[in-house]
């Protein structure tokens, strides 16, 4: 999360992306701690619930984006998105959606078959936030 601009990213796989004529849904179904983290993010357009006492107005205001990622056929295409809401498991409706790998834009991708000769390898992969 950017803390200046109180702006989160998260990565997703979802089962399209840059498709201005179909949202992406997300290949597994999103948890009610995503669902009330969006719906809490709502707030900041609607002041006068959270002097309500609206349910979710214990969490802090921040934009959350969704890194859409798509490799099917070795073809790519990813978007960012703001969900509306999340509802069901899925998302409802997005705010936003800025398309960054447009189909064809990325060549086809090869896959690299790692059933060969080449030993394994340990990587250790830090994820920190920043």
């Amino acid at each position: 999360m950017n803390r200046a601009t109180r702006i989160k990213l998260i990565f997703q796989n979802a089962d399209s992306a840059c498709d201005p004529l179909r949202d992406p849904r997300s290949i597994s179904d999103k948890k009610k701690a995503s669902e009330r983290l969006v719906a809490g993010s709502q707030l900041n357009l609607f002041p006068e619930d959270e002097e309500a006492g609206e349910e979710f107005a214990d969490v802090p205001s921040t934009a959350f984006y969704y890194f859409l990622a798509v490799g099917e056929d070795g073809t790519v295409t990813a978007e960012l998105s703001s969900p509306r809401a999340i509802e069901g498991g899925q998302f409802a409706g997005f705010h936003e959606r800025i398309f960054i790998v447009n189909p064809g834009d990325i060549n086809r991708l090869q896959i690299f078959d790692d059933s060969g000769d080449i030993p394994d390898q340990d990587f250790d992969v830090v994820v920190t936030s920043k």
